[in-house]
């Protein structure tokens, strides 16, 4: 089973204990095995235009706040502000184009230049840890074979009153080779479509935050480092190749993806333990794909909500059955 309590996770648990009274248990994360996708992310911030006005669009925009000042005021955690390049290659364009053409590489039609945030990875999820500790949230190593075995890993009480899942279920290996290298670039850039072959591939080139390297990757991709220093030069010392890349690791990163959308929503389960038979209540925050990251803030904050309208319905049975 895939190891527990990656950015979804960690940050869920923070946002729980800010916004509630509730004593929480985290089933610790497992550092870098494959299947725990949070540390190979490449992280930015860039939701697709079709996502407006839908909950995907509102849970960026209130990632994106958060994000935006703990840049600004948090250095310890990894973020940090850089402008954002993206190219459309001469087959994907549309009419718009900001950048001048002298700004363009040979088969780029268009491009954009925006602000936006960047994630070192290395340094973010140690730090929400850190915050969670300081909220009081206890975290435990374990094995889970069900969903429901969690229910007997609270650090308080026999069982715990309610399982919020993130355990980033039916993962699906959709990116390909990830090269992280020690060389920098002065801005992050997405180049769509890299040629006809591949439709639906794109690549990114991303600078971490505290000398946490460049992340050069995409999906699918046979020729990651010749082309990302096709697209961004800057990246090798003039009239070099690959051969100036000083690469740190490859590495495949899994993105815990769902076919239709994230599953955000409250499931009542049948619990059978020594008690007898009774209801257990799951809040799901998983399938978010490649955009874990930049929804993180948003979904969580939707989790905490139906986490307090679940508990405080459960507490008004037992009111009302005691009063009964």
């Amino acid at each position: 089973m895939a190891n527990i309590a990656g950015v979804a996770g960690l940050t869920t648990a923070l946002t729980l204990a800010r916004t509630t009274n509730h004593k929480i248990t985290v089933h610790m994360p497992g550092d870098y095995d494959i299947e725990y996708t949070s540390p190979w992310a490449g992280t930015n911030c860039c939701r697709a235009v079709s996502a407006r006005n839908t909950p995907a669009a509102e849970w960026d925009r209130v990632t994106f706040k958060e994000l935006w000042r703990l840049a600004k005021n948090a250095p310890e955690a990894g973020i940090h502000v850089q402008d954002m390049i993206i190219y459309s290659r001469i087959a994907d364009a549309g009419k718009f184009c900001p950048l001048s053409s002298s700004e363009l590489p040979p088969d780029v039609d268009s491009g954009i230049r925006f602000k936006s945030v960047y994630i070192n990875t290395a340094l973010y999820l140690p730090h929400l840890t850190s915050q969670c500790l300081a909220y009081g949230i206890v975290f435990k190593r374990a094995v889970l074979t069900h969903i429901l075995g969690a229910l007997s890993f609270h650090h308080l009480a026999p069982r715990a009153d309610l399982i919020v899942n993130c355990t980033g279920l039916l993962a699906s290996n959709l990116g390909g080779q990830i090269v992280v290298v020690r060389n920098t670039t002065p801005a992050m850039y997405i180049i769509s479509g890299i040629d006809s072959s591949y439709d639906d591939e794109c690549m990114y080139i991303m600078t971490r935050a505290a000398g946490g390297g460049t992340v050069l990757g995409g999906s699918y991709e046979k020729e990651i480092m010749k082309r990302a220093i096709r697209y961004c030069p800057e990246l090798v010392k003039p009239g070099y190749g690959i051969e100036d890349l000083d690469v740190v690791r490859h590495c495949v990163g899994l993105r815990p993806s769902r076919v239709s959308e994230p599953r955000l929503e409250l499931e009542k389960k049948v619990w059978d333990g020594w008690e007898g038979l009774g209801e257990v209540r799951v809040v799901h925050n998983y399938g978010a794909g490649g955009f874990g990251y930049q929804a993180s803030y948003g979904m969580a904050e939707n989790v905490s909500r139906l986490a307090e309208e679940s508990l405080a319905e459960a507490e008004f049975k037992t009111l009302t059955k005691v009063k009964l």
